[in-house]
């Protein structure tokens, strides 16, 4: 079990949050919590050792009322509607039979193999997340590489693994420069 199901599971066995049926989260003070997130699903947190503990509403409702472990599965709204919370609406499935669902229901339309192309095209270099380099220091990579220096040196010089120097030096990143 996750460390946020937990917290929310031993505040709910305490008496200290009221989860009903219908999908919703009152403290013990009978104060409505939630909000919807940007992707439109409704979640609460509460404040735990000074930190604040998240969770998506739905997972608590499924977890409290049907009692079980969710472990790597997950929870599908059988309607499509994200804000009903409702037992009832609520199934616990794998992540590829979720976004079976999702598109069979037009939930979330598939992306054409023409999008999927243009978009992998537009993140590249420095645009990819999470971007170790810039390009210019791609290039400059590749130079010293190619005029003697070892993975490792340019690895400790620029600050990253020379497993990522590697894919750097044999095209597998930054291809476009």
């Amino acid at each position: 079990m996750k460390y946020n199901e937990q917290v929310f599971l031993d505040k709910y066995k305490k008496g200290e949050l009221i989860v009903t049926p219908k999908g919703e989260v009152f403290s013990k003070k009978s104060k409505p919590m939630g909000r919807t997130t940007t992707k439109g699903y409704k979640a609460t947190a509460i404040r735990v050792d000074k930190k604040i503990v998240h969770i998506l509403v739905h997972r608590l409702v499924y977890m409290i009322h049907k009692q079980e472990d969710l472990g790597e599965l997950t929870i599908n709204h059988i309607n499509g509607n994200k804000v009903d919370n409702s037992i009832d609406n609520l199934e616990l499935i794998t992540m590829k039979d979720n976004i079976k669902h999702a598109r069979a229901n037009n939930l979330c339309p598939p992306v054409s193999m023409e999008k999927r192309r243009l978009l992998s095209m537009q993140r590249t270099g420095e645009k990819t997340k999470g971007a170790k380099l810039k390009n210019s220091d791609a290039k400059i990579v590749r130079s010293l590489y190619s005029n003697g220096a070892t993975l490792r040196e340019l690895g400790i010089k620029y600050g990253v693994a020379h497993s990522t120097i590697y894919k750097i030096v044999s095209n597998k990143r930054y291809k476009e420069i």
